[in-house]
């Protein structure tokens, strides 16, 4: 509960670090979770890949049943998975440049027709 009242990652790792050595055989789960959705909130890039590898050292892979059986560790690792595919979409977008058009995309180019433009009759 602790961890929660904190926002910032390093607060909540001091947090996390007390309650295993107070409690070293605590299941960490839930607080995995909290730390990875702090990461994510906060955008923090680094502090989620820590908590992923943290949980692989401790033997608890994400895909793992153990890992799924937790309710809130599973949408934090499936909030991670989104937020690393929007990442990936973000990366493509800014890559992206208008010498990789397709053919029939420079054909609409040239006609001056966009996409949002309808081909439907007008009744």
């Amino acid at each position: 509960a602790l961890m929660r009242c904190h926002m910032d990652f390093q607060e909540q790792r001091k947090v996390f670090a007390q309650m295993r050595h107070d409690l070293p055989d605590a299941l960490p789960e839930e607080a995995w979770g909290i730390l990875l959705r702090t990461a994510i909130l906060n955008d923090d890039l680094d502090a989620a890949d820590w908590v992923l590898q943290d949980m692989r050292e401790n033997g608890c892979d994400p895909d793992s049943p153990r890992a799924q059986a937790v309710p809130f560790l599973k949408r934090a690792i499936s909030s991670w998975r989104a937020r690393q595919k929007d990442a990936q979409l973000q990366t493509a977008w800014e890559s992206y440049s208008p010498s990789s058009l397709t053919a029939f995309e420079s054909f609409q180019n040239r006609e001056g027709s966009t996409k949002s433009e309808s081909t439907l009759p007008v009744s």
